[in-house]
């Protein structure tokens, strides 16, 4: 894929993130804290999809794919040299807490996602954007 491709890609996947960001709002605030959950976390994987698309990372996703695993994402966001250190590693930690509570939300029956859990993930997934610097705006 050519840069005017990529630069495409990743306005799509950052429009996508802030329409889940805002989805997150919207269903924390009607206590529904499982799609609260679900959407904070897809909010995270697609922004750190467009940042590691505009850093060149996506000859490391899967063939035929257009974005990597949710395995794979903390560690090239990890390896991203547009970041600092400190940056990349608490991206990486929000990552995996985000996809953890979210895979409790959605698949783990029994497993507690309450007012408690919903509203952090917020809070993380808006820390998640400030340390990539986007804006807040929603899509719709």
């Amino acid at each position: 894929m050519g840069v005017a491709e990529d630069k495409r890609d990743a306005e799509g996947w950052l429009s996508r993130a802030r329409i889940s960001l805002h989805a997150a709002t919207v269903l924390s605030a009607a206590q529904n804290w499982h799609g609260a959950v679900n959407r904070s976390y897809y909010a995270a994987f697609q922004s750190c999809v467009a940042v590691c698309i505009s850093h060149g990372d996506r000859d490391y996703f899967p063939a035929e794919r257009n974005n990597p695993t949710h395995e794979q994402l903390p560690d090239l966001i990890k390896n991203n040299g547009d970041l600092t250190i400190v940056e990349r590693r608490a991206l990486q930690q929000i990552l995996k807490y985000l996809r953890a509570l979210r895979e409790d939300a959605d698949y783990r029956i029994g497993r507690t996602v309450d007012k408690k859990s919903a509203p952090k993930c917020l809070v993380e997934v808006q820390r998640l954007f400030r340390i990539l610097k986007l804006e807040e705006k929603d899509d719709e």
